[in-house]
């Protein structure tokens, strides 16, 4: 059990955590620092390397690398404090980001891509690929989608006033504003 704790100290219950939950999460963490050092790596082998034309290739790894440790600074401090309502919430937001951070990958391959007219597969693409992947993989099993159908539970219903034929999802009317007449109201 974590406890639950307001910003100004104040504690108001206690949350259950799942080990295996946690462990995807420091997983994500570990993972999305190491990338960072990849990148970083590489860019620095790109600059060193290359012509001037990939210069911006490797300053672009240079700012992504840069970002990917602040994400995973900021998860794994968020991750073991105890200000926040709970560990699963925080792990969200920095999920959230380290996708944020594919977009901005993603963005800079397709320019990249348009610009030179060619799409450079080792340049790139592959260290995204696995990383991607594995992000898709833990979101999927720390947040798995509901199956889709009908959202409501029960029968439809028919408004009284205007005759009109409602899901049960829906309290009130569309077309004449009336709310759902629920059982034992006249």
């Amino acid at each position: 059990m974590d406890k639950v704790v307001m910003n100004d100290g104040q504690e108001i219950g206690e949350v259950k955590t799942n080990a295996k939950v946690n462990a995807l999460q420091w997983g994500m963490v570990v993972v999305t620092f190491l990338f960072g050092i990849v990148l970083a790596f590489g860019a620095v082998a790109v600059m060193a390397t290359s012509g001037s034309p990939d210069i911006f290739a490797g300053l672009f790894r240079i700012g992504l690398a840069i970002y990917f440790f602040y994400v995973a600074k900021r998860a794994w401090g968020e991750l073991s404090a105890a200000n926040l309502l709970s560990k699963q919430t925080v792990w969200m937001v920095a999920l959230t980001s380290t996708l944020a951070v594919f977009g901005i990958l993603w963005q800079g391959i397709i320019y990249g891509a348009t610009r030179s007219g060619r799409l450079t597969w080792g340049g790139l693409i592959l260290p995204l690929l696995p990383v991607a992947i594995m992000a898709h993989w833990i979101q999927r099993k720390l947040y798995p989608s509901e199956p889709l159908g009908r959202v409501g539970k029960g029968p439809d219903w028919t408004c009284q006033p205007c005759g009109e034929v409602h899901e049960s999802q829906f309290d009130s009317c569309w077309k004449c504003g009336k709310g759902k007449v629920r059982e034992g109201q006249h």
